[in-house]
């Protein structure tokens, strides 16, 4: 192997651990036999002298050739969406291919984390009782917490901004009433490792197919915490919401009219779906997965809840220009919009 083919990833935040990035590539590419990630190759880790503690420093990977970063490829084909514009055809096409490709890789990757072995670090653990409740304090302590900083911040707000900050605020009530009616008191599926930064920024296109990428989980967690189980369908809510907002970026940028900027919502709308029609027909069996379609459905919008309620708080401490984009996902949900597994056929 060359050096053309291989790739050399230094880590920028560095602490004595287990790195998911290093131990998820050794996992993948020799456990597993994943085929749609890079391959790991090699790493250095420091060794620490007097305690023994190991601190990844860099991993050695295979190159993905002609990979295109996926949050590139989606919104560059997005801009071409304009009214009666026949480019815009063929990105639409290109486009549903993708979603439904990385639904199937997605729901793969989910698989070969849901497979039997004897690495307690890989190995599938039940979703407890306890879990559950924890999880659910979790989810309402978000819904208050980030909420009323946004009831805080609401002179922050102007225009339609504002309008939407005052109906999300007025409605916390209904929020946390649906967390606590989503939550069931049990479920089959079981907590598994996952990526747990999934975006489209985490895929790589290439002719035809797509590769998963970056396993190191959000950089300013702790190793213990990006290292833990969850519900995988932790990752399907968070590429359901990028898909959202690729397609807000792109009318941006482009300056769409707002007969383009519809076009562009309802192909990433059917991009959703053929996302989850490909998910769930290649995650069939897997442990991870409820049984019962209707709780996989309840467990989603408890992610995609989850997921948006992280959003609106980022938004506010660094983009609040784009406010409006979480918290109207946080609304849609509450106002009936729902993915649903329940009626793929």
């Amino acid at each position: 192997m060359t050096a053309a083919e291989a790739i050399l990833k230094a880590f920028r935040q560095i602490e004595p651990g287990v790195h998911p990035e290093l131990e998820m590539g050794r996992y993948l590419t020799e456990t597993a036999g994943f085929g749609h990630v890079p391959k790991l190759l090699g790493s250095i880790e420091f060794v620490c002298p007097s305690t023994g503690s190991r601190t990844a420093l860099c991993v050695l990977q295979s190159l993905i050739r002609d990979g295109k970063d996926g949050w590139e490829y989606v919104t560059a084909h997005l801009k071409k969406m304009r009214a009666e514009d026949r480019a815009g055809q063929g990105s639409a096409h290109e486009l549903m291919s993708l979603a439904g490709k990385l639904g199937k890789r997605t729901a793969e990757l989910h698989q070969a984390f849901g497979a039997a072995t004897s690495n307690p670090a890989f190995e599938p653990e039940p979703a407890s009782e306890d879990w559950l409740l924890q999880w659910k304090g979790s989810l309402l302590s978000s819904v208050s917490s980030v909420l009323g900083n946004v009831a805080d911040r609401m002179n922050n707000f102007a225009g339609a901004d504002s309008v939407i900050a005052k109906s999300l605020v007025a409605r916390n009530g209904e929020l946390t009433a649906r967390v606590r009616a989503r939550l069931p008191r049990s479920t089959k599926a079981k907590l598994t490792r996952l990526h747990g930064d999934f975006h489209l920024g985490q895929s790589l296109v290439t002719q035809g197919d797509v590769f998963i990428v970056d396993f190191e989980g959000e950089p300013m967690r702790p190793l213990a915490e990006r290292r833990s189980k969850h519900l995988p369908l932790r990752d399907v809510a968070g590429m359901l919401r990028s898909l959202e907002y690729a397609s807000a970026t792109a009318a941006q940028d482009a300056e769409l009219t707002e007969e383009e900027t519809s076009t562009v919502q309802e192909l990433s709308c059917r991009m959703q779906s053929s996302f989850l029609l490909a998910y769930s027909q290649a995650i069939a069996g897997c442990v991870s997965f409820p049984q019962d379609l209707t709780q996989a459905d309840d467990l989603l919008e408890l992610c995609l809840i989850e997921k948006a309620l992280y959003e609106v708080q980022y938004e506010m401490a660094n983009r609040p220009d784009w406010i409006k984009m979480p918290m109207a996902g946080l609304l849609a949900v509450m106002d009936g919009r729902r993915h649903s597994f329940t009626y793929l056929p």
